[in-house]
């Protein structure tokens, strides 16, 4: 901001548009040099009869440069001044004024420096006491939330260790790729789970006495029978409503090995099939449910066929 001093007053028979030479201070006033020093910004006032400009100079030896024009007699551009005597004094401009009595607007101004301070001004005070955020108004000095907006995903790949509480809120998805990772609670994507596997082959092996059937890892199971099942677990089904199948191929040893089937299996007439033993060969079985699991009915595909 250019300065300002008190009571600065000289002359100057200077004429045109060129920088002020300065004939010194007037009776009762201080030179532009005392006031300021050399090299400074400042507002002056040239008047001289009916010419008369407005503006932003810098002080010299002795000098007063004519940097910007705020207002002039020459439609506020710079005054090409006549012959004659004319006052230089330094004056608070209009153009640049601020004042606090009065209420007023300010409009692309901006209030630089590094001591500039506005304290206990109210939010009342202010015409905008709030900023809006995602449809959220937090006031001025004080902290929010922000919801993210829902949005929709179109053609979207979701990373590897995409997890559940990385999906709180789940809008539209269409044509997703879920690559890597993905974790989704049933809270956060609902079943059905994923059941069209095209047929996908796993071999779970028996452990202490239990064999599961994950049904997330496949829907076509070859297991050998080495040992005796006391637990068979059928596990992730889909949700009651949707139907889902798998099939069971048992390969035999040559060793009778027992096996306990769940409750929930319902074979035909009630009996369960005897397993084939003879070493090479194996039964194929079919289970199909459509109550998430509650009831699985199971049949026989084919038994004591050759598979070497």
């Amino acid at each position: 901001m250019p300065a300002l001093a008190d009571r600065v007053k000289e002359s100057t028979t200077t004429t045109g548009t060129g920088t002020l030479t300065l004939d010194g201070a007037a009776t009762g006033f201080q030179s532009f040099t005392t006031a300021f020093g050399n090299g400074v910004s400042v507002y002056y006032v040239i008047a001289g009869g009916s010419e008369w400009e407005v503006g932003i100079g810098t002080t010299g030896a002795g000098t007063l440069s004519r940097d910007t024009v705020l207002q002039s007699s020459n439609a506020d551009a710079k005054v090409v001044f006549s012959a004659g005597t004319k006052d230089v004094f330094c004056s608070y401009v209009a153009d640049r004024a601020v004042t606090t009595v009065d209420a007023v607007t300010l409009t692309n101004k901006t209030i630089s420096g590094a001591s500039n301070t506005l304290s206990n001004i109210g939010n009342a005070a202010l015409t905008n006491s709030s900023v809006t955020v995602n449809g959220t108004a937090i006031a001025l000095g004080a902290s929010g939330t922000v919801a993210a907006a829902a949005g929709t995903l179109t053609g979207a790949t979701l990373a590897s260790g995409v997890t559940a509480s990385s999906l709180t809120s789940v809008g539209t998805l269409t044509a997703l790729t879920l690559g890597g990772t993905v974790s989704m609670a049933d809270n956060v994507i609902s079943r059905p789970r994923f059941t069209d596997y095209a047929e996908t082959y796993t071999t779970p092996a028996i452990s202490s006495n239990t064999l599961t059937l994950n049904l997330e890892n496949g829907n076509v199971f070859r297991v050998t029978r080495n040992a005796n099942i006391s637990t068979l677990t059928i596990s992730n089904p889909a949700a009651s409503g949707n139907a889902c199948s798998f099939t069971l191929i048992f390969d035999a040893n040559g060793t009778s090995y027992t096996i306990t089937w769940p409750a929930a299996v319902k074979w035909p007439g009630g009996t369960a099939p005897t397993i084939t033993t003879t070493n090479s060969r194996s039964d194929m079985f079919v289970f199909y449910t459509n109550n998430a699991g509650t009831t699985w009915y199971a049949m026989t595909a084919a038994q004591n066929f050759v598979t070497t």
